[in-house]
């Protein structure tokens, strides 16, 4: 491009940057980040946010850190985006301490994390059976009045379902069918290979059977009786 006499922009640069990553093309990275900053083109939190994002999908944890220092290093404070990247990025590569301590570091600053962030953390402490840790948190987001949306009671649910925790699994419920949120998909292919276990006539199934429309609700039932 620049041969031609045009000049990338930024937004040129951190296109290619999230291209190349999606790709997993990660070492290609280097190359475009030193022509970036030799155009005079600064990388700005965005593009530190692409790197970020690539180099944990691509389970290069050592780059991304790197990433993170330099980000400081430039000055760039990073924002809500950054943390919940990099917490979500340890929770599934399976760094739980690393991803606690990102967190409370984020609440150390004085920062609310936003319901996102909760859910992210939350799921990543189930993963690891800190079972106690995770609801201590669900808990503390009412508290901080951040309420818990639909996306995390259905990791919630599918928790304590993996667990068998039936009655768990029927509290949350009634707090999904009273904020009148709905499980996604998974959880409820879940819920529903459960019923038979738990009998037609369960308080489960009548959850379950206010939680979808008619037509399936008798779906369910049918495919029980069969």
């Amino acid at each position: 491009m620049s041969r031609r006499g045009l000049k990338p922009t930024a937004y040129t640069y951190n296109t290619l940057l999230k291209g190349l990553l999606h790709a997993g093309r990660c070492d290609a990275t280097d190359h475009i980040f030193h022509e970036m900053i030799c155009s005079g083109q600064n990388p700005d939190i965005l593009t530190y946010s692409i790197f970020l994002d690539g180099f944990f999908k691509n389970q290069k944890i050592g780059k991304a850190a790197e990433v993170f220092r330099s980000m400081q290093d430039q000055g760039i404070v990073p924002d809500i985006v950054i943390y919940t990247i990099i917490i979500n990025g340890m929770c599934k590569a399976g760094k739980i301490e690393d991803a606690r301590k990102v967190f409370s570091t984020f609440l150390a600053k004085g920062l609310k994390p936003n319901v996102k962030m909760y859910t992210i953390m939350i799921s990543g402490l189930f993963k690891a059976a800190l079972v106690d840790e995770a609801e201590a948190l669900l808990m503390q987001m009412e508290g901080d009045g951040c309420p818990p949306n639909d996306v995390t009671y259905n990791v919630v649910v599918r928790a304590f379902l993996k667990r068998g925790d039936i009655h768990k699994v029927k509290i949350l419920l009634q707090e999904i069918i009273n904020r009148k949120f709905s499980p996604d998909e998974s959880t409820m292919s879940i819920i529903v290979d459960l019923l038979p276990a738990e009998g037609e006539d369960s308080e489960l199934l009548k959850m379950i059977q206010s939680l979808v429309p008619r037509e399936d609700s008798k779906s369910v039932s049918q495919t029980l009786s069969e």
